[in-house]
């Protein structure tokens, strides 16, 4: 910022969903797989579109919450609990 303060970001990357999430949504944010850590961190920005596609459905699984995980009141670990 021009005063010197700073503002603390982020960005969430989508993509179209894999087999797990398809049933959930019509796109998923891109997971990097861990093997793939340092090529994020440290390659030029053109170079990661190539990990930016659906993470493996192998390496996932999905389970139904409960309702009030979609209001940022609740909170807690009974939120993700399967139900």
């Amino acid at each position: 910022m021009i005063d010197g303060s700073e503002l603390d970001t982020f960005t969430l990357i989508t993509t179209t969903p894999n087999d797990v999430t398809a049933g959930i949504h019509t796109r998923m944010p891109v997971i990097i797989h861990p093997e793939n850590y340092e090529h994020w961190m440290t390659a030029h920005y053109m170079d990661v579109f190539d990990l930016m596609r659906p993470f493996p459905a192998i390496d996932m699984h999905a389970w139904p919450v409960h309702p009030d995980v979609g209001n940022v009141r609740n909170q807690g670990e009974r939120l993700i609990r399967e139900t």
